[in-house]
């Protein structure tokens, strides 16, 4: 499942939120701020994936 190989690399990469350029795509113009984490293989799937995660915002 895509998903928990997902969730695994949040876990070896210490993020706490990972979403697939499908998802990204999905939110259309959004204020939401992602980063670019590069591509990924995750297991099982044979192409890697481009990742991103949301970027921190200073608290106010």
């Amino acid at each position: 499942n895509e998903t928990a190989r997902m969730e695994a690399l949040c876990k070896s990469l210490n993020i706490n939120l990972i979403v697939s350029q499908t998802f990204r795509e999905g939110l259309g113009s959004s204020e939401h701020r992602l980063v670019h984490l590069g591509q990924h293989r995750l297991r099982g799937l044979r192409e890697p994936k481009s990742l991103y995660t949301i970027a921190e915002v200073p608290a106010p």
